[in-house]
């Protein structure tokens, strides 16, 4: 990813490229895209800016690629050996756990999926603004796909974020504004069996099965909590 932090460098051409990776094998095998892509590119000493990098971790994960960013340490430009960059304790802790949860759920998020039917999901969350992909400030931007006859809505948290830029260049993104217990409702047109969620920002990314109420094409239920990312499963 070569952008100049401008146009080049926004979220949505991450979703672009993926597109264009699947379409590039023409469907004979499934594509796993891996973002070399490096964070806080124009900060030249310190720390990693834990919440640009966990927003887009979060965001590359729920679109089905992963990313170049770890070796001997945190890989801050296309100079692996350099290390003007370092990560604080709560980052490596994060890592663990989104990387964790990239395989757990890994028949979700990566291999076959990422060719799955995408689709445009309906969701409310309470008062909260929610827009469907591309990702818009000042809300809940939702990525959704069809697998294997379950429905998997990505929520992914912009609601205080001030750009759409992934390489958060100068590393100043804020931590999001957090959502617990959301009221959630979701359109569809399948009898519901099952409803549950996961986050790697919240108990190791364990599945929570959530009570749900359905009439007609309406099924709502409350989401714990959305901090960067949260998955919903609709069976």
């Amino acid at each position: 990813m070569w952008g100049n932090g401008q146009d080049e460098d926004q979220f949505s051409n991450l979703h672009a490229i993926i597109k264009a990776n699947d379409s590039y094998s023409k469907a004979v095998k499934p594509v796993s895209t891996v973002f070399a892509a490096y964070m806080n590119y124009g900060v030249s000493s310190g720390s990693f800016n834990m919440p640009g990098v966990l927003l887009t971790d979060a965001v590359m994960f729920a679109l089905g690629g992963s990313h170049l960013e770890l070796g001997d340490h945190m890989l801050s430009s296309e100079y692996f050996p350099n290390t003007k960059l370092s990560m604080t304790s709560q980052l490596k802790a994060a890592m663990i756990r989104y990387y964790d949860f990239l395989v757990a759920y890994e028949n979700l998020l990566r291999g076959n999926t990422t060719t799955a039917d995408e689709y445009k999901a309906e969701v409310k969350c309470g008062s909260i603004n929610v827009t469907a992909w591309p990702p818009k400030t000042g809300g809940i931007t939702t990525y959704a796909r069809k697998v294997n006859g379950k429905e998997v809505i990505h929520l992914l948290n912009f609601r205080n974020a001030s750009d759409l830029n992934w390489r958060d260049y100068e590393g100043k993104r804020s931590a999001p504004m957090q959502a617990s217990n959301v009221t959630t409702t979701v359109t569809t047109t399948k009898t519901v069996k099952k409803v549950w969620c996961a986050t790697p920002d919240k108990h190791g990314g364990v599945p929570v099965q959530l009570e749900f109420v359905q009439s007609g094409n309406q099924v709502k239920f409350t989401v714990p909590s959305i901090n960067y990312w949260t998955m919903l499963v609709i069976e």
